[in-house]
């Protein structure tokens, strides 16, 4: 939804999509939150996410298994991701439908962090070397966002609910992986 030029997106700034996805999303919003202004009563709610990950996701689950033998993988280098965890995502969207809220809310993770350096979190902890990582940039058009990080300061004063720090999140998705 957003061209990624400001970390922390606040949800009041205007969408300014750069991809195709990003623009049915911003599309799709626009008519959620036309229905809500028209019917006050009506309870619609929108949860933005940053980048949502779970041991389910087939790219970590991937290379988890080559790091484990000793395979290397590739990881983008100019590719931002801001981790929150599926559970997290979950739990907050039972506590929006249990207390029945409308509007935007948004969930991401503490910091972006590259490609690389989710995969290096995975690497330390299966015990293998950072060098089972080969870094590439992506060829992507248009070129990948630099920030992906959504504001938080409204589920923070509604729930006290700030963003999973990063590396933990990223740490404790590598854990699950070591249990396997």
């Amino acid at each position: 939804m957003y061209d990624g030029t400001k970390a922390r997106q606040p949800r009041e700034d205007t969408p300014r999509p750069v991809t195709e996805y990003g623009r049915q999303k911003r599309d799709a919003e626009a008519e959620l939150l036309a229905m809500l202004s028209s019917t006050p009563a009506c309870c619609i709610a929108i949860l933005r996410l940053s980048k949502v990950i779970s041991p389910n996701l087939a790219l970590f689950r991937g290379w988890a298994e080559s790091i484990k033998s000793d395979t290397p993988v590739t990881a983008f280098s100019d590719m931002m991701l801001a981790p929150v965890p599926v559970d997290l995502v979950a739990a907050t969207l039972a506590r929006i439908l249990r207390e029945r809220r409308s509007g935007v809310f948004q969930l991401s993770g503490s910091r972006d962090v590259t490609y690389v350096d989710a995969a290096h979190c995975l690497c330390d902890a299966i015990g293998k070397s950072r060098s089972l990582v080969r870094p590439v940039l992506s060829l992507s058009t248009p070129p990948p966002v630099p920030n992906t990080t959504l504001d938080m300061t409204v589920e923070h004063s509604i729930w006290s609910l700030d963003p999973p720090e990063t590396i933990a999140s990223l740490s404790a998705l590598a854990a699950s992986f070591t249990k396997r």
